[in-house]
């Protein structure tokens, strides 16, 4: 038989940020609902903003135009953001923007501010995710996305994989954390269904 030894930080790899990352008093990764973390996909497209601008942002434009795009609300949602930074794994430079280990070069994709108060505002979204190192983009110095996020226990997903194969509306996310007692991360498998036949609308 096989016996293995398992080591590893909580905000690594493909993880979920619990509220209680940023929020003193939130959620931790095993107080979240389990309905929370199996919910339909909303999949912000910003592949081609950020093509052209590393240190692209989701504003509340591109939220409001899967809206109008889906002819559905937000709510009750896993927004996921699809910024193309995926496929850029696990090359370190062309993911973070260095090769050093310095985080004043740090260049990728994230959420806007104006974006996550709008959203704990006006929805009720369940989580955030992104095919990025952070939702706060590389050069935030305030990780105010994150704050504002998991103070209305929102929670994150960070460095998830495969957004480019999943349709803007349609899917089922299912987020499935290692359950980590009091835990501010955990590593965590995402699983997206849909149908076969779901009409693909967004950049590949």
């Amino acid at each position: 038989f096989q016996v293995d030894e398992y080591s590893s930080g909580t905000h690594v790899g493909t993880h979920i940020d619990a509220p209680c990352h940023f929020a003193k008093g939130r959620w931790c990764v095993d107080e979240i609902p389990l309905h929370r973390l199996m919910s339909h996909a909303a999949v912000i497209d910003i592949t081609e903003k950020a093509e052209k601008d590393r240190d692209a942002l989701v504003k509340v434009q591109d939220l409001l135009k899967w809206e109008m795009i889906s002819g559905h609300t937000l709510d009750g949602s896993i927004v996921m953001v699809r910024s193309g930074w995926g496929k850029r794994w696990p090359d370190r430079q062309a993911y973070t923007g260095t090769a050093e280990f310095d985080t004043s070069k740090l260049h990728f994709p994230g959420v806007s501010k104006e974006a996550a108060q709008w959203l704990v505002d006006n929805r009720n979204i369940y989580g955030l995710g992104i095919d990025s190192l952070s939702l706060d983009n590389g050069i935030s110095k305030d990780t105010m996305a994150h704050k504002i996020l998991f103070d209305k226990n929102v929670y994150g997903l960070e460095n998830v994989a495969n957004l480019e194969k999943i349709p803007l509306y349609g899917a089922t996310i299912h987020a499935m954390p290692m359950k980590i007692g009091k835990g501010s991360g955990a590593p965590t498998r995402i699983v997206a269904t849909f149908p076969r036949n779901l009409i693909y609308y967004g950049k590949k």
